[in-house]
């Protein structure tokens, strides 16, 4: 069988060393592993590689573009993307996103025998019913990040009369043999990693740093972090933000491409990983940090409790953010920095922390965890 992967393709050239180049990595390797044939047609920027080959496990997969698989005897296609960004057609900022990815599911669907969804799913607090519709509407089967996010669909599609297609579970993993610990961090360094975009919240984390600084503790923050392109609301002058909070001299920006060799050693020079954002499917980085023993701080949400658990220090809420397709909580600042504080001062938390990370880490292993299940859950959506 030859199998189309629609999604964000062209970022496995770079290494796959970000979360959806890396999912979709780590699918494409799957479906090659079990004999199938692979061709990537990659959603938005189609324009820009036809032609490009991908090279998995020593083999090459050719892009094409998305009406172009017929071409190439694609019987089935696979999808890769966030539920939020397909917009209900009321919200006018996501409008035309909306209207283009449709245009590409219809190519699709005229040049294979049908899709099937590879999703992650990531919830504000009121995403409108809608929106998951278009996913049970469009595809023959979902699969979730975590199990919070596959119930709240559920949730919606019952409360809204609609039908729901088969639902696997299926968690994202980081390769530990790659992320390591090492020597703990001797300098009181705070590292994110992530997108520069609204629902990441990136600009929060220099309040967090300021009220730390009043506090008399010099910590520095290491932001690993690029603007989102695709994201329509904008996003952050971190610069500028750190300057009007005082803190400009602690504040490093990584915003460079960063090979995903290099990032162990990133990870491991912070004393403590830290991500304020407002919504997530499972946050990738946050499982990289803890295979390399650095205690992680995160906001308290369902999908990051159903993935974590207690290995993280959880950051209470505080009050929301309110976006035309929904409701994004914000973490408080008072209480990330008192965390972050007693993370900081506190040597036997952090080795605590370290200790039930590197545990949770090893629950998501790619090869030895995750792939079989990602196997299993592959081998159910395309029978």
């Amino acid at each position: 069988m030859i199998i189309g992967i629609l999604g964000y393709t062209p970022l496995i050239g770079r290494g796959a060393s970000r979360s959806w180049s890396k999912l979709t990595y780590y699918v494409a390797r799957t479906l090659l592993r079990r004999g199938h044939e692979v061709v990537f047609s990659p959603a938005f920027d189609a324009a820009k590689v036809t032609g490009v080959y991908v090279r998995i496990d020593g083999r090459e997969c050719p892009m094409v573009e998305a009406g172009d698989l017929k071409d190439y005897g694609c019987d089935l296609a696979l999808v890769t993307f966030a539920a939020h960004l397909c917009a209900p057609y009321e919200c006018s900022a996501r409008h035309r996103a909306f209207e283009a990815f449709d245009r590409v599911l219809a190519a699709v669907r005229t040049s294979v025998r049908r899709v099937v969804a590879y999703t992650s799913l990531d919830l504000y607090e009121d995403v409108p019913a809608l929106t998951l519709e278009y996913l049970a509407k469009r595809f023959d089967a979902v699969v979730f990040f975590n199990d919070a996010d596959a119930r709240v669909f559920g949730e919606h599609l019952k409360a809204a009369g609609a039908q729901a297609p088969p639902v696997f579970v299926v968690t994202p993993g980081v390769d530990t043999k790659l992320y390591t610990p090492g020597r703990p961090a001797e300098e009181p360094v705070l590292l994110y990693v992530g997108r520069n975009s609204v629902e990441k919240d990136p600009a929060r984390l220099m309040a967090v740093l300021a009220k730390l600084r009043r506090r008399g503790l010099n910590a520095r923050l290491v932001m690993v972090t690029n603007p989102c392109g695709f994201w329509p609301y904008g996003t952050f002058d971190l610069q500028a933000a750190a300057r009007s909070m005082g803190v400009a001299d602690s504040v490093a920006f990584v915003e460079e491409f960063v090979e995903e060799e290099r990032m162990p050693e990133l990870y491991r020079s912070a004393r403590v990983f830290i991500t304020l954002s407002g919504s997530e499917g499972v946050c990738l980085p946050m499982l990289e940090a803890q295979a390399c023993g650095v205690p992680v701080v995160a906001q308290d949400l369902p999908s990051l409790r159903s993935v974590y658990g207690d290995s993280y220090v959880r950051v209470a809420r505080e009050g929301s953010f309110h976006l035309p397709f929904g409701t994004m909580p914000l973490a408080s600042v008072e209480d990330a920095a008192s965390k972050v504080g007693w993370l900081l001062e506190d040597e036997d938390l952090r080795r605590e922390y370290s200790r039930r990370g590197l545990g949770n880490a090893a629950r998501y292993d790619w090869d030895g965890a995750v792939g079989p299940g990602l196997e299993r859950a592959l081998g159910q959506a395309l029978a």
